[in-house]
């Protein structure tokens, strides 16, 4: 697997001396056959070279239930991810139930602009600070399978560079929502950190939770961070919070 940091260098060196452009056919071609997290990680390259976003944000999950089960950051802002989740703004965002709604992809601000009355006024305060208003939004649903659905943000440096690759972005949305599930066909945590975190949001200490699952303290350590930095925060008790809001954990 490629890591995230190289993969983040690699778009940053493609967007600063430019790329190959890949033709669509290639990069519905490559989609398909997008198994694992290196392959998709190859694909987001490919992808770049002809829709040059500056980060990217995927996910899948139940998002009419507001469950999130796995999550894909590549030059996303960490601290907005963290509060963004840690405060369930995503169950108060209009845009957010908007694509809901329509199932069409968008530019984030034209719809912030069409419900500026309905937005937090701090979510337009963290947008604007981190630069993301200038965001392609779009995603699939599976009616047929218990509502999964898989989101895609993708952010540039202007509304112009938006508004002219909107047209591309959703001819690609299927591919790429298809091809990030099949990639990352499993939860963001893993069942053995699932359960550490959740016995910890009981109050269980490293010890106890140790015993229980037959692991040393240390093994319970390394679990913990392991999901503060899946979960974007250096704060367990943020952990948890994070997880509940997100349906990861009950």
């Amino acid at each position: 697997m490629v890591p995230l940091s190289e993969l983040e260098h690699r778009l940053h060196k493609a967007r600063r001396i430019g790329s190959i452009h890949a033709s669509p056919d290639a990069i519905h071609a490559l989609a398909r056959k997008c198994r694992t997290p290196k392959q998709f990680n190859r694909l987001l390259i490919s992808v770049h070279s002809v829709i040059p976003y500056r980060s990217l944000l995927c996910a899948w999950g139940y998002p009419r239930a507001y469950r999130l089960r796995n999550l894909l950051s590549v030059g996303y802002p960490k601290p907005f991810l963290r509060w963004y989740f840690t405060t369930g703004m995503f169950k108060k965002d209009p845009c957010f139930a908007e694509w809901l709604r329509t199932r069409e992809p968008f530019v984030w601000s034209d719809v912030a602009c069409r419900f500026s009355k309905q937005i937090d006024p701090e979510f337009m305060r963290k947008m604007r600070e981190y630069h993301l208003q200038s965001t392609l939004c779009g995603g699939t649903i599976e009616t047929m399978d218990h509502e999964m659905g898989c989101y895609i943000a993708l952010v540039f440096d202007s509304e112009e560079e938006c508004r002219r690759h909107l047209k591309y972005f959703g001819d690609l949305v299927p591919s790429l929502t298809h091809a990030f599930q099949r990639s990352y066909p499993r939860g963001r945590l893993t069942r053995r950190e699932s359960i550490v975190l959740e016995q910890r949001a009981k109050g269980h200490q490293v010890k106890a939770i140790a015993a229980l699952l037959g692991i040393t303290p240390r093994t319970v350590k390394m679990h913990i961070q392991a999901i503060k930095k899946k979960l974007y925060t250096d704060d367990l008790v943020n952990a948890v919070v994070i997880a509940l809001k997100l349906g990861m954990i009950e």
